[in-house]
């Protein structure tokens, strides 16, 4: 049996939060389908690995990365699919977000929307936190009376993405961990061990070969211009991870404690 945290929507309207012991997550939102509950979603409570959890965090919008955006969308369309007013959904959504700014502009969106606003416009109103092509796809949902079914495709294209991104970062750790290796020992002969060999150099008496010289010319721009390649690699850091955001164009027991909130 694993243990399961859920989120479900009470009979009274009310978010409810909590743990099971199940099988499987299908099994837990069969359960709290059973009890008169609306569930909403259920994941695996166990934290996985420090390093697991660093690989599979993405950069992306400053409102929300891809991770928060598919659980975002994913929780909006069962919501809407279960006919809760767009509305009471962003409020729920809104109590959901675990980032203080996904929660701002969450609240931002449900505020323009009370005030008239179209629900594409007011996430247009949010391009920090809702890229183009997802606030295009609501507007075509919107247009055609069918927001849900758009917002059921967006999620399940948010999480291929956020799987497929993971599965190339995992695939990259590897050849990553050993470019910086060969890098600190290149590094490391170069400002450490051949200094060592400068007074034998310097005692051969005669014209040293060329590989040599261009391995000691090496040595001494990595030693006296340190500063300049820690520069560059931050730099080079600093772009692959801009780069790294979400697309800009679009092409998913036994045991119970609970706690509600409204």
């Amino acid at each position: 049996m694993t243990l399961y945290r859920f989120k479900a929507i009470t009979p009274a309207g009310r978010l409810f939060e909590g743990e099971m012991e199940a099988g499987s997550a299908r099994l837990v939102i069969e359960r709290l389908r059973d009890e008169g509950h609306f569930p909403i979603g259920a994941a695996p409570a166990a934290p996985r690995p420090r390093l697991l959890a660093h690989l599979a965090r993405e950069p992306g919008f400053r409102g929300a990365n891809a991770g928060d955006l598919a659980v975002t969308t994913r929780e909006f369309a069962t919501l809407t699919g279960a006919g809760v007013a767009l509305d009471r959904a962003l409020e729920i959504l809104s109590g959901l977000a675990g980032r203080p700014a996904l929660r701002a502009a969450l609240a931002d969106v449900r505020a323009r929307l009370q005030g008239g606003a179209s629900i594409a416009d007011a996430l247009a109103a949010r391009a920090e936190t809702f890229p183009p092509y997802y606030v295009n796809m609501i507007r075509a949902g919107e247009a055609s009376g069918q927001l849900a079914p758009v917002l059921a495709r967006l999620a399940d294209y948010l999480e291929r993405s956020r799987a497929l991104a993971g599965t190339v970062r995992s695939a990259l750790v590897y050849p990553a961990v050993l470019i910086a290796m060969a890098g600190l020992s290149l590094v490391l002969v170069l400002t450490v061990v051949l200094p060592e060999f400068e007074p034998l150099f310097a005692e051969a008496g005669r014209q040293l070969p060329a590989a040599t010289q261009v391995v000691r010319a090496f040595g001494r721009i990595t030693r006296d211009y340190w500063w300049l390649a820690a520069l560059l690699v931050f730099a080079a850091a600093a772009a692959l991870r801009r780069d790294m955001t979400l697309p800009t164009a679009a092409p998913a027991g036994t045991g119970c404690s609970c706690a509600c909130r409204s």
